[in-house]
């Protein structure tokens, strides 16, 4: 049985490899849509995101409601006129909301509705609620009290049609046989793709089989879906001005998803639709649905063995292969790739990546390899890297070096993964001082524990959060602390109305750390799940080097290492991106998504702004060029300066 596994597990990593590479635009079906049929697929995905995330109806739960879109858009596809729209609209909603109505304008009187009445309590969307929400929740609640509740919602679902229905009612809804037949009529929608027996005993049928995402109704429906999750449960959909840009962005990436003719462009037009929302957590998995629920494909990437990072907007080579290091000096700068200026390159990159500041996104590039990654087709350039394989590809890089001369190299992108820089946990520095690395991957208590007794000696600590801190940071900093420390302002947002109105919003449940000499330091420890530590104080002088890296669990640590003055935080902003994340899970490319929010301890924006450091001092390529760490060097003169420097 165990050799079965494992050679299944093996076709599927030949299969994956054998799509990713092999040409597909045959099988693809494009459109060009015209603005008749963009109103049209508009009006559906407005009645969706209303009917299914704000009606309640029991009987919508285990609705497939992919299916129900790719038939809707085939339904309104080719109708000319809002009148045959409205009928079309009225076929597809009334089964699923009897008491749905379409009009040319808004309701002039709406009566309120008395309780008791059952309506829509969101505290939790996608995974998000899977974790924290009881098995069997449903966000269908029981209201009793005298909230403010029309009887009837009419919202705007195109440029002349208008929705109503209620989005609270006395009674839920039954099944009636008009929501049985129109079931089994969804039900019937063909999603294409290969079965298990084709897989295994039909290989050579599979490049030419229909997969889901090449289906022109399920790419609208996909992205119809998208835009709805963002709509009404994005976190930060207000500060980042949604409202006046969102529903203009899915008109126009209709059109896009509509003439798609690959996997890598479906992918990068996900990422470049999803780059208007500015949330560092927002990440499109590149996973394809091809048919059986436990096989899927994934695009690969090639990558350079360089690492790189960024200074302001200027992008250094921050490590080197072995394969190139008679080339390629550490600190040179890249000033383009394949002819093309980096500056350009880069504009073009930041547009398909969410990113909360330009420095969080530049890192982000920089961490992910995403800058000078290569596959089959790469929309940033408009052209294929390589023809028949996006492995072994050449980019020529011209790079200037310390001396100011400019010299060019051709890379292979040879590499499956990203090249991994080690960073060293723990140096002893000069002047009795010691540097602590809280995001190296040997970042353990254990580790941390053999240093103690050093530790207590020490004239100063630098601890480096310019990245993600490991889980054992928090406890290390017990044994930095006199009294108990707690995380921030984190709450959850609770939808009871569409497009983000009369939101209220719930007090997240605070963890704190407890001293780690303190009498309550184990129980603390156990209730919260972090390591217990010797009950051991840690008194010496400390800062913190934070950056655009130290963004999510890293900014609440950086946020409380702030508030309760812990130490000297140095270097730049944070990246401004917090909160706890959801996953929506969907047939293609799963993604991520902040749904709770974070505010700065006084309750004022966190997200785009960041953790501002105490002393501002940016990293220097002359520096770098040097192996000079400029952030590392001024917290060295803070601590042997008595808590004050200069820095110039």
């Amino acid at each position: 049985m165990k050799a079965k596994i494992i050679s299944i597990f093996i076709l599927f990593l030949m299969y994956g490899h054998a799509y990713s590479t092999q040409r597909d635009t045959t099988n693809w079906e494009c459109k060009s849509l015209n603005a008749r049929q963009i109103a049209n697929f508009t009006a559906i995905s407005n009645c969706y995101g209303y009917i299914r995330y704000f009606y309640p109806n029991t009987n919508l739960k285990k609705f497939d409601w992919v299916r129900f879109l790719m038939y809707a858009v085939n339904k309104v596809e080719n109708i000319e006129t809002d009148k045959e729209l409205k009928v079309t609209l009225n076929e597809l909603f009334l089964p699923l909301c009897p008491s749905i109505m379409f009009s040319d304008d808004t309701l002039k009187s709406i009566p309120k509705i008395k309780p008791p009445f059952y309506a829509i309590k969101h505290e939790g969307i996608g995974k998000y609620s899977d974790i924290f929400n009881e098995k069997g929740y449903s966000p269908i609640s029981l209201f009793t009290d005298k909230y403010d509740y029309d009887s009837l919602y009419c919202y705007r679902i195109n440029d002349k049609l208008f929705v109503s229905f209620p989005i609270a009612v006395h009674n839920l809804p039954t099944k009636t046989k008009s929501f049985n037949q129109f079931t089994k009529l969804v039900n019937k929608v063909d999603e294409a793709g290969i079965n298990t027996l084709t897989f295994v005993f039909k290989r050579k049928k599979i490049l030419t089989s229909k997969l889901l995402f090449h289906l022109f109704d399920y790419r609208i429906a996909d992205l119809i879906i998208r835009h709805n999750f963002i709509q009404h449960f994005y976190g930060y959909y207000n500060e980042d001005n949604l409202a006046n840009k969102w529903e203009n962005q899915f008109r126009i990436f209709l059109n896009t998803a509509a003439q798609t003719d690959s996997p890598y462009r479906y992918y990068d037009n996900l990422c470049n639709y999803s780059a208007i929302v500015r949330d560092q957590h927002l990440v499109v998995w590149p996973t394809f649905n091809i048919g059986p629920w436990w096989l899927a494909m994934y695009l690969p990437m090639s990558y350079p063995d360089i690492s790189y990072d960024f200074v302001q907007d200027t992008c250094f080579i921050k490590k080197v292969g072995d394969k190139y290091k008679d080339k390629i000096t550490e600190g040179d700068i890249i000033i383009s790739v394949n002819n093309q200026l980096m500056k350009d390159l880069i504009q073009q990159k930041l547009q398909d990546n969410s990113h909360s500041t330009k420095e969080s996104g530049l890192q982000q590039l920089a961490s992910t390899g995403k800058l000078l990654a290569t596959k089959k087709y790469d929309s940033t350039t408009k052209s294929k890297f390589l023809q028949t394989n996006n492995r072994d590809t050449i980019i020529k890089l011209t790079l200037i070096n310390k001396s100011n001369q400019l010299y060019e190299v051709d890379l292979k992108t040879n590499l499956s993964e990203i090249p991994i820089v080690n960073k060293s946990f723990y140096k002893k520095l000069k002047d009795d001082l010691y540097y602590v690395n809280l995001c190296s991957d040997t970042c353990t208590y254990k580790n941390f524990e053999k240093h103690i007794n050093t530790l207590q000696s020490a004239k100063g600590i630098i601890f480096d959060l310019r990245g993600y801190p490991q889980n054992d940071v928090i406890t290390i900093l017990s044994h930095f602390i006199d009294e108990p420390i707690e995380t921030g302002n984190l709450v959850t947002p609770i939808y009871c109305f569409p497009n983000h109105k009369n939101i209220d919003y719930k007090p997240v449940e605070k963890w704190s750390i407890e001293p780690a000499n303190s009498p309550n330091s184990k129980n603390k420890s156990k209730k919260y799940e972090y390591k217990t530590p010797l009950s051991i104080r840690i008194d010496v002088p400390i800062v913190f080097l934070i950056n655009a890296k130290s963004l999510s669990f890293g900014e609440t640590i950086v946020d409380m290492i702030k508030y309760y003055k812990i130490g000297k935080l140095v270097g730049t902003p944070t990246a401004g991106c917090n909160g706890d994340i959801t996953r929506i899970d969907i047939p293609n490319c799963n993604f991520y998504l902040t749904y709770n929010k974070f505010y700065s301890r006084d309750g004022s924006q966190h997200h785009c702004i960041g953790i501002q450091p105490d002393y501002f001092c940016e990293m220097k390529i002359s520096d770098i060029r040097n192996n000079i760490d400029t952030q590392l060097e001024f917290a060295k003169k803070i601590i042997l300066n008595n808590g004050t420097a200069n820095n110039k």
